[in-house]
């Protein structure tokens, strides 16, 4: 019941902006105690922050929306997906990250490869219409205007049903310092998540994103076991990626 709640108290938010803990313990019908070990718990989780009397939500203001993220650098997604498609495996459970990056990587999935997708994205959903016969499981959860993917307390305890054998993730930025980085904290935490229930990862970045920071750092790079990128990247990361054992994927046409 008190993740139930929790997730209710994290959509009156969404909904709400803020709330005061009075206002809560009137909604929610319970103890004052109660609320505060609630509110305390949003807050270790960094969705909610307190102010004086109450809590305010978290924004993510420095999110791009996916509109706009979309339409940049498409060429080099395509070429970023052909290549990765190249590591599916028949009869594995693989999870397709909620950014543009991965969009095309549908296009690849032959049905009869009998691959089970998980993902929190809405994009991913639409494009895999197109595409029919493909098993595709949404986590649900909270719908995000600007990522257009489910996020929240939901999505991430849905997501611990799954075992993953291989997840295709997406990042704003990619450094050697503070590795995969985005500026969501409730994608970042969704990110986190998936990580940790996947055998493999493959981080999928075009060029333009390398030697660059975002806000939250949501995987360091040397958990990577797989880089896709459209062409060779600099020789800084070369090495890097080499002395970690990271196979590193490119066009090297």
């Amino acid at each position: 019941m008190r993740i139930q709640r929790i997730n209710q108290i994290e959509n009156y938010l969404n909904i709400n902006g803020a709330a005061s803990v009075q206002e809560l313990r009137d909604k929610f019908n319970v103890s004052l105690n109660t609320i505060r070990r609630d509110i305390d718990e949003l807050q270790s989780r960094g969705i909610i922050s307190k102010v004086y009397g109450g809590i305010v939500l978290n924004k993510d203001s420095d999110v791009v929306p996916f509109s706009t993220r979309s339409v940049s650098n498409k060429q080099e997604k395509e070429i970023i997906c052909e290549i990765a498609s190249s590591l599916l495996v028949p009869n594995s459970t693989i999870y397709i990250d909620s950014g543009t990056t991965t969009i095309p990587l549908l296009k690849h999935i032959d049905p009869d490869m009998n691959i089970t997708i998980v993902s929190n994205s809405l994009n991913v959903f639409n494009e895999a219409t197109k595409y029919p016969g493909l098993s595709v499981i949404s986590l649900g959860g909270l719908l995000s205007e600007k990522t257009n993917s489910f996020i929240g307390i939901a999505a991430i305890n849905h997501l611990r049903e799954y075992s993953i054998n291989k997840a295709f993730m997406t990042a704003t930025a990619v450094s050697l310092d503070d590795g995969a980085t985005n500026n969501s904290f409730h994608e970042s935490e969704i990110k986190k998540s998936v990580i940790l229930q996947s055998n493999e990862i493959v981080m999928l970045a075009d060029s333009s994103k390398l030697s660059k920071q975002a806000s939250l750092s949501f995987c360091p790079l040397d958990k990577v076991d797989v880089f896709v990128t459209d062409k060779k990247p600099s020789e800084e990361f070369a090495v890097y990626f080499e002395s970690h054992a990271i196979d590193l994927l490119y066009d090297k046409q």
